[in-house]
């Protein structure tokens, strides 16, 4: 039987205060991990962490903002503290900003690196610090499918992704010989939070209007013509994360419905 055990392992999930990230967060503990949630909004990543403990793992939440190093320092230090290990490290945290070429400001172009790439880069960097004596853990980034192509609605969110297929691979490249996988998953179009800020910045308030742009996109960009779900999502993260997936390294992989076929 297919199954997967992570029972007494430890997992750092960045963004997991809330939507797409919790969701990963809480599949994780589904499999028995012990789960360590940072999140810029203290509160949240704290009673996420309340909610994860009725699976009867052990479960952390702390303020983390994931540009700052010296919080991403303590994260782990915290995560190693409570737990005794670091296994497995998911990179959700991420922004989107709903500007194109002509509309965006600096401002807006360093948040984006600042927290999608730099916020990863710290996570990828810390992961290889505290796994590579162990020989053994599993790191996985968030892209997206806006990283696959151009992109003329969201350039700059593109392009942070773009980024992070690459510095994927790069760690892959550099940590294989310590027994370190680092992969990412390319979510496609989803319903969260950060979806929900699009269809605000194309229809206002107008909540049939957005409930059109939101039917539109599915229809004009994914083949299997249906929302997936926050789930669909952390199964994939899940599998990256578990001894089935130990001969896979360096890969994007598209959880999409087949709106990205590379």
């Amino acid at each position: 039987m297919f199954t997967i055990d992570l029972k007494d392992r430890t997992a750092i999930v960045t963004g997991a205060g809330r939507g797409l990230g919790f969701e990963v967060a809480k599949s994780l503990a589904d499999c028995g991990a012990n789960i360590v949630i940072g999140d810029i909004i203290a509160a949240n990543a704290e009673a996420s962490a309340k909610e994860l403990e009725k699976m009867h793992v052990k479960a952390f939440g702390f303020k983390c903002d994931v540009t700052v190093q010296s919080d991403m320092a303590n994260l782990f230090k915290e995560a190693k503290a409570k737990t005794g290990r670091i296994d497995i490290v998911v990179n959700a945290a991420g922004i989107t900003v709903t500007e194109n070429i002509d509309t965006i400001s600096v401002d807006q172009i360093k948040s984006l690196i600042d927290i999608n790439v730099m916020g990863t880069e710290y996570g990828c960097k810390l992961a290889l610090d505290y796994m590579k004596d162990q020989g053994y853990g599993k790191v996985v980034n968030f892209s997206s499918t806006a990283g696959r192509m151009a992109n003329r609605a969201l350039p700059h969110y593109a392009m942070t992704k773009a980024a992070i297929i690459n510095l994927t691979q790069s760690y892959a490249a550099h940590a294989a010989a310590y027994g370190i996988n680092y992969n990412a998953v390319a979510p496609g179009i989803i319903r969260t939070a950060m979806w929900e800020q699009i269809l605000i910045a194309r229809a206002g308030d107008d909540l049939e209007k957005r409930e059109e742009h939101w039917l539109a996109a599915l229809k004009a960009n994914i083949p299997m013509n249906k929302a997936q779900e926050a789930i669909d999502i952390a199964n994939a993260v899940v599998f990256l994360c578990s001894d089935q997936a130990r001969y896979i390294t360096g890969q994007t992989l598209n959880v999409c419905g087949g709106m990205r076929m590379n």
